[in-house]
């Protein structure tokens, strides 16, 4: 039995021969819609590409699969200007030499797996200028499934770059200020931590920079007991808002126990929503200031040889336990004591043994009196005594005499016994005068009454004493 012949195929032999009325309409009428549609499906989708290709900010490219421009969308006019990008040219004619076969070979690798890969590199434009470029492929793929365009979308940031190299550049700056810096530079978290440091801040609070970068590491721990409650006041200060800065003295305790003053410049750093970061803390060694005022202190308020408050101090201290016993309605005492012959002992042992004689008769009298009072040295063999608080004026007289039998006891001073008495004055506020003035001119008064009355006595001021010219 004869196989059928193969009509369809012999019809489109017969048709594509001889294109008769009858045979070949019937057949280009059936094609004819499938046709059309394809076509409209084409010509949709390339107006649909166009129309987003075409509004959007990004640069649209389509590309060959040699790198030849089919075509490019009016973002690259923001870019190349009035260059022409002409369809068929080289893609990457405009790529910066020093990136041109790095994206070369990105983009081979696309057209022959069908992966893009995203990728940065720079134009370099006619004028010399550069832009950044962020760039991805994407592949298109013919009726076979082979790849016959590439779709490459890209993305100016050169704005990004730019501000990624100036905040490189700012972050260079400051770790060279930060290491290099003749201060102390710390960066501390909002818990007190540290989570950078330099040389500097390590040397001034005695640790390493292991140390102090480490967990258990808390400035907390190394502050000064009296100076944690107002660093924690101003921290929070900061951090409320009520201030951007604050700089202070203080005082840390170093690892190996010893103290450290230094002036300290806290800042809060925040993000641009105002969200606090980290506090920068700057520090400076001011232990050498310090040490140097506090001499200047004593200098200025303390006696070298006997090292008890001078005139200054005394004065000051006055001042105020005047102003305390007239608030609280109390009694206070001033007297006066000089040391009775005390010239013949310089003129018979020399001033060496004299001096000596001073900061004995000093300790002496120190340990007659409370911790509240005040012995203080006012002149060559003058010295004075401020009690602050008393009941009553005996009170001051048993004080006194109290003193008076302690320096008639032997100095034993190079070799030497020594004997000296002394003639002390009382005054009593508010009896005796109720301003300092007052006080101390009674006091001095009340002390020239007991050299008059034979020395290795006690006087407290009355007005009896001044009227009898005593």
């Amino acid at each position: 039995m004869k196989d059928k012949p193969d009509t369809p195929n012999l019809e489109l032999r017969q048709a594509r021969a001889e294109p008769g009325p009858a045979a070949n309409p019937a057949a280009v009428a059936a094609n004819m819609p499938d046709c059309k549609r394809a076509e409209e499906k084409l010509r949709e989708s390339e107006m649909l590409f166009r129309t987003i290709a075409e509004n959007v900010g990004d640069l649209i490219a389509m590309l060959d699969t040699g790198g030849r421009r089919i075509y490019n969308n009016p973002s690259y006019r923001q870019i190349f200007g009035h260059e022409v990008l002409e369809a068929g040219s080289d893609s990457f004619s405009e790529i910066h030499p020093e990136d041109r076969d790095r994206i070369k070979g990105i983009f081979r690798k696309t057209v022959a797996t069908g992966i893009g890969e995203r990728a940065e590199f720079r134009f370099l434009l006619k004028d010399g200028s550069i832009r950044h470029i962020e760039s991805e492929g994407n592949v298109v793929c013919d009726t076979s499934g082979e790849v016959s365009k590439v779709i490459v979308v890209s993305r100016d940031v050169t704005g990004r770059k730019r501000a990624e190299e100036a905040l490189l550049e700012s972050e260079q700056r400051f770790r060279a200020i930060f290491e290099n810096a003749a201060i102390g530079i710390a960066r501390v978290s909002l818990t007190g931590h540290i989570r950078q440091v330099n040389d500097v801040f390590c040397k001034i609070i005695g640790y390493s920079r292991e140390e102090a970068l480490s967990r258990q590491f808390s400035f907390q721990q190394i502050t000064f007991p009296e100076d944690r409650e107002i660093s924690l006041a101003r921290l929070k200060k900061l951090l409320d808002g009520e201030s951007d800065s604050y700089t202070v003295e203080k005082r840390y305790i170093r690892k190996d126990g010893s103290i450290v003053w230094a002036n300290i410049s806290v800042s809060l750093l925040r993000d641009v929503a105002g969200k606090p970061l980290y506090f920068i803390s700057a520090a400076q060694d001011i232990t050498g200031r310090k040490l140097l005022e506090e001499q200047l202190r004593r200098l200025s308020n303390y006696d070298t040889l006997t090292d008890l408050p001078n005139r200054v101090l005394l004065g000051d201290r006055t001042h105020q336990a005047l102003a305390a016993a007239k608030r609280d309605m109390t009694r206070m005492a001033l007297m006066y004591v000089d040391l009775d012959e005390f010239k013949p002992i310089n003129d018979t042992f020399g001033h060496n043994t004299g001096d000596l004689l001073l900061k004995e008769a000093a300790k002496r009298m120190q340990d007659c009196v409370r911790a509240s009072d005040t012995v203080a040295r006012i002149g060559g063999d003058e010295f004075a005594v401020l009690l602050p608080a008393i009941e009553t004026g005996q009170d001051a007289m048993v004080v006194a005499e109290k003193i008076r039998q302690a320096l008639c006891r032997p100095f034993e001073l190079g070799g030497h016994s020594i004997r000296i008495s002394s003639s002390i004055g009382i005054a009593v506020y508010p009896e005796n005068g109720s301003e300092e003035k007052a006080l101390l001119n009674n006091a001095d008064a009340a002390m020239y009454c007991a050299k008059k009355c034979g020395c290795n006595t006690v006087k407290l001021f009355s007005a009896a004493l001044r009227e009898n010219g005593l």
